[in-house]
């Protein structure tokens, strides 16, 4: 749902530029004048639309919100520069691109629509955010210095000619004289465009950098304002200059006729040179029952005592997710240290993958004495606070600012990318969000985990100390799951799945390093957690190798695409059963075989970690309100509609066969850790002083997170008290209470 309120954003924020011109067409009843001005300026429309939206929307608001916690950081009070900038700029962009169209090419339109059209598009986005600031985010002092920025704006449309006038420069009005392009037009677009391209460069060079040190609603913003001049004055003012048609078609027919050509989002792989082969091999067996035959055997435990398993699912919901996963997992481990030892494997979709990747990459850290002291940025914000080496490593990590990256490549290089007929791998969107992770996992954690193959995790865990994952994705070509993970899949244990390194078109028999060697870890966790548009469906091609080649010559034959694991069930339940009941066979089998000693008391526990409100375990239980009917536009909504909830609704249905315990195999015990809505301070009055002036603020789905989401999270995580001395006491005991 929230991934169709921010499709909302952007139709909506491309429609407010159009409305208020409409409205005055409405009433001057000029509409062959409207429509062909609105043409003529359609980049002025569709640059403040999308740049509107993206800043409004709920990810942009997360920034919008972040943007106050600048403290004494001088690299905040940057974003804020860049950020104010960048709104006065595509104000002043687009204004100056409608003026110039309206002026050079609109003769004979009304002098009205001449001289609103250029005010409007340069007063839209200054307006919007100035709502924005001060409605949702609450920002007073940001709401301000927009509003300043806006009379600012308006004192130069109306006042500059008086201004001109009091220096002795010419005070006449600019009138119709032609298509010619004004000296200061060429400059300023010439100017535009050697910043764009200087951007251009340091986003390749500098990756993630320069993207974080921006913002992404700067970017969005600054991207804004480079289409909107390209696109006005190369597009449609030169051509129609040469009095031929305008070309305002060309980015949608080129990016057609390119995609047959250009796709250079294939999955990520390790060059050959750079590929060390594992000096103990990845743990696979036949099935899930002998895999965990092996794990079991790794444990140092009294066989008369009970001896609880957990099988984690984690919830997907981008990097909401990723830190929730994480901070429950680690909270876990950092208050019983014996907890992942009974641990048998994460099961992730999306951000929840990242959540996973980043507790075993930390157990691997940990068990390699290479984890360092880290610092918790949200340590003195929160009450109750438990100090832990994993748990302040794992916040500093996914406190990162993911997003920038990934929408400057979106707006950059992958877009240029679309307008070309040959593919640049190095240009993907998807490798600048891999390159985050990996710098943010350098930055904090000071090793090269997520950069290094994902085999590695495991490749010296002679004692199986540390989690199996399985990392679910969808197949676009089926629908089906792909899932990437140290176990062996099996179809007979995961009906319809597909294992990443067991599919044999990509993983081929010769002597050349295996594909798990091949694959960084952020790519494996990227096979997952592909979120919608923000990341492309990533394509993964038939290797066909020959012996005596350490290399690939020529063009592989595509074997299909892989998108986020949500689009086929979100919770990471479904994939958590299928191991459950892989063990709860092994417990069967065993209970009158040779084996039977080994495997008493042994207690499977599901560990779900939900991020969503609305598929919070216990209400799928008690049964939910009754949802809100589509209204208006009800046949064209509908459908999509019912697509995008149906992907929540399996993973709903997940949860809700695994707590009532109605599928093949009896579910001894679940512990469920939900993440709630926040709630509003007037419902905290019973609480004390210091939890009091908490402001609850709901996280929002991206990769990015505002302070403020952060410590909401962390509050709710401390108000699991209960489930937390459950999990405990399951280590301490083996009971469920």
């Amino acid at each position: 749902m929230e991934l169709f309120q921010g499709a909302m954003w952007v139709f909506l924020g491309m429609a407010i530029s159009v409305a208020v011109a409409l409205a005055l067409a409405y009433l001057a009843k000029s509409w062959r004048s409207f429509f062909a001005a609105l043409w003529l300026c359609i980049f002025c429309v569709v640059g403040d639309g999308l740049g509107i939206a993206l800043v409004a929307s709920p990810q942009g608001q997360d920034f919008l919100i972040a943007l106050k916690t600048s403290g004494n950081q001088s690299a905040w009070h940057l974003h804020q520069f860049w950020f104010f900038s960048s709104l006065l700029y595509l104000a002043f962009t687009s204004w100056a691109c409608a003026r110039a169209l309206m002026y050079r090419l609109g003769e004979g339109m009304p002098l009205w629509i001449v001289t609103w059209f250029p005010r409007v598009f340069g007063f839209a986005p200054l307006l919007v955010v100035l709502a924005v600031f001060y409605f949702n985010v609450g920002n007073s002092r940001f709401a301000a210095v927009t509003l300043l920025l806006t009379l600012l704006y308006a004192a130069f449309v109306f006042g500059r000619r008086a201004v001109m006038r009091k220096i002795g420069k010419s005070n006449a009005p600019m009138a119709f004289h032609g298509p010619d392009v004004s000296s200061g037009m060429k400059r300023t677009l010439i100017l535009s465009l050697l910043c764009s391209l200087l951007l251009f460069v340091l986003f390749l060079l500098f990756p993630v950098k320069t993207p974080q040190a921006l913002g992404a609603p700067s970017i969005a913003l600054l991207a804004a304002s480079s289409w909107v001049l390209f696109g006005s004055i190369v597009l449609v003012l030169w051509p129609r200059s040469y009095r031929w048609p305008s070309m305002a078609w060309l980015p949608l027919v080129l990016g057609v006729a390119a995609s047959f050509s250009n796709e250079n989002n294939r999955v990520r792989e390790l060059p050959f040179k750079l590929v060390q082969p594992s000096p103990t091999a990845v743990p696979q067996s036949g099935d899930i029952a002998s895999d965990f035959d092996e794990w079991l055997k790794t444990r140092q435990r009294d066989n008369a005592k009970p001896f609880p398993v957990f099988i984690v699912a984690a919830e997907g919901g981008g990097v909401r997710a990723a830190y929730w996963t994480a901070s429950v997992l680690t909270r876990l481990q950092s208050e019983q240290p014996e907890f992942a030892q009974h641990v048998y494997a994460v099961s992730g979709v999306s951000g929840g993958s990242l959540g996973g990747a980043t507790f075993v990459a930390l157990l691997r850290a940990q068990q390699r004495m290479e984890l360092p002291p880290c610092v918790n940025p949200d340590k003195d914000k929160t009450p109750a606070a438990t100090p832990a080496p994993l748990y302040d490593c794992a916040q500093a990590f996914l406190a990162h600012d993911f997003m920038s990256p990934a929408l400057a490549y979106l707006f950059y290089e992958d877009l240029i990318q679309r307008f070309m007929f040959v593919s640049i791998p190095d240009w993907s969107r998807a490798t600048a969000l891999e390159k985050a992770w990996e710098q943010g996992w350098q930055d904090s954690i000071k090793t090269k985990t997520f950069e290094e193959p994902f085999s590695n995790v495991w490749d010296t865990d002679k004692g199986r100390s540390i989690p199996s994952l399985l990392l679910n994705g969808t197949i676009v070509e089926t629908g089906g799951r792909l899932i990437t993970s140290n176990i062996h899949v099996r179809n007979l244990d995961f009906p319809d799945a597909v294992g990443t390194f067991d599919e044999s078109p990509l993983n081929p028999e010769e002597k050349v390093p295996a594909f798990r060697e091949r694959m960084r870890l952020s790519t494996a966790v990227h096979m997952s957690a592909r979120f919608t548009y923000v990341s492309p469906p990533g394509m993964l091609a038939e290797r066909d190798y020959k012996p005596e080649q350490r290399r690939v010559d020529g063009v592989d034959k595509p074997w299909g695409h892989v998108i986020d694991g949500g689009y086929f069930e979100n919770s990471g339940g479904g994939t958590a059963f299928d191991l459950y009941t892989g063990v709860t066979r092994a417990l069967t089998a065993a209970a009158n075989g040779k084996d039977k000693a080994r495997y008493a008391n042994v207690i499977p526990v599901l560990v779900l970690i939900t991020n969503s409100p609305s598929s919070y375990a216990q209400d799928i239980v008690a049964g939910r309100e009754q949802p809100e009917p589509v209204g208006a536009l009800g046949d064209l909504l509908s459908p999509a509609l019912g697509l995008m909830n149906a992907r929540e609704a399996r993973g709903r249905y997940s949860l809700a066969q695994i707590r009532l315990g109605e599928k093949a195999a009896p579910v001894h015990c679940v512990v469920n850790f939900g993440l709630d809505r926040a709630e509003q301070p007037d419902e905290k009055k019973d609480k004390d002083q210091g939890k009091d002036e908490i402001k609850h603020h709901e996280p929002i789905l991206g990769w990015f997170l505002a302070e403020d989401s952060r410590v909401e999270m962390r509050y709710q995580l401390d108000e699991l008290r209960e489930e937390v001395d459950r999990v405990k006491k399951l280590v301490a005991n083996g009971r469920c209470p």
